[in-house]
């Protein structure tokens, strides 16, 4: 499963300063298979950031920052700390964040799943791609890459402090 591959491949994983990005990049390329992209946003301040993205992904400006105070996807998962999956209603707040990340138009699926680590909410993991994918097996799909994310990247933050 890919979980478990994950899992047997990250015991074998030897901490250095690119591992973090290796990680993120991992998880993308899983959930790019299916979907069209995926990136992480960090919360700090009130904010969430876009911190690591997929390499189609085109980020145009540094406007890839959204409010947690303002009504958003983000701040749906940032206040349930539940999945967000499905279409977007269509906002000025979504409309110049996607723009930021290079989209045209807003995607027809966003499946945001909140990123915790010791518990906490860290940041979300983000995917999008048309509208046949908002199927709860995608869903399952982002939720547990993200979990698998989450877990690996605790364990690399622990051997590097």
């Amino acid at each position: 499963t890919p979980g478990a591959a994950s899992a047997a491949h990250s015991q074998n994983r030897t901490v250095d300063a690119t591992d973090e990005e290796h990680l993120c990049q991992e998880a993308f390329q899983q959930i790019t298979a299916v979907f069209e992209h995926a990136w992480i946003m960090k919360c700090s301040s009130g904010e969430a950031r876009l911190f690591r993205w997929d390499k189609k992904l085109a980020p145009n400006g540094g406007h890839a920052i959204v409010s947690l105070a303002h009504p958003s996807f983000l701040r749906v998962v940032s206040k349930t700390h539940l999945p967000y999956h499905g279409f977007l209603v269509d906002s000025p707040i979504h409309r110049v964040f996607f723009s930021a990340l290079g989209f045209s138009d807003l995607p027809g699926t966003v499946t945001a799943v909140p990123l915790k680590m010791k518990s906490q909410l860290w940041g979300f993991f983000v995917a999008t791609g048309p509208e046949s994918l908002s199927g709860l097996d995608n869903l399952s799909l982002v939720e547990s890459t993200t979990q698998t994310l989450a877990d690996a990247m605790s364990e690399y933050w622990q051997k590097a402090s």
